[in-house]
């Protein structure tokens, strides 16, 4: 995987945002490369400048909790899921804003229905420790097993089946492999089939 890391780093240094986004991705998760916080902040704010949404709200971790809430504003105002989700984790925490449980639960319920994993972890808490939500165990597991379902691997699977499309099979396999590593069924399949 470092050479695919090596390679999506060489993509990025040319000013593509997809790259630098997925490369500060990878650097602040330490996913098939040593975790570089540094770095991370580097690559999301040159694709946030490049208008890649993602980073713009990865970068907003770094800012003062006043300018986070405002970037996570600007980003629910259009549309944007982790803006939505990233409020509703100030409001539940009371980070930089008053304690407001029901608010966050209804900044996870925008974020959820429109895909966001983290939310649907945030509800599956929620129910499953009573916590905003009433007490619910089987809606909590159907919650927990559509966070496991989706993972950390979003970018890496858009990655992999760019790399597809382009008809660069090696580093697509390359990328399902890893993916199949986390436990992601459907990338075991892609790789299994590029493999035969």
């Amino acid at each position: 995987m470092e050479d695919v890391a090596s390679e999506i780093e060489s993509i990025a240094v040319t000013g593509n945002p997809h790259a630098q986004s997925l490369l500060g991705f990878l650097y602040n998760t330490g996913m098939s490369m040593a975790r570089n916080g540094a770095k991370a902040f580097m690559y999301h704010h040159f694709a946030a400048d490049s208008g890649n949404t993602q980073s713009k709200l990865a970068r907003a971790y770094t800012y003062s909790r006043q300018e986070a809430k405002e970037y996570f504003e600007k980003a629910a105002d259009n549309e944007e899921a982790g803006g939505h989700y990233n409020l509703g984790v100030m409001y539940l925490k009371g980070i930089g804003v008053k304690k407001d449980v029901k608010l966050a639960c209804k900044y996870f319920l925008v974020a959820a229905n429109a895909g966001q994993p983290k939310a649907f972890y945030q509800l599956a808490k929620m129910f499953h420790t009573g916590i905003g939500l009433k007490k619910n165990l089987p809606m909590a597991t159907s919650l927990y097993k559509l966070v496991a379902e989706r993972g950390p691997w979003n970018s890496l699977s858009r990655w992999a089946l760019e790399s597809y499309l382009k008809g660069e099979i090696g580093k697509a396999f390359l990328l399902y492999s890893r993916m199949a590593e986390l436990g992601y069924e459907v990338a075991q399949s892609n790789a299994a089939c590029l493999d035969s």
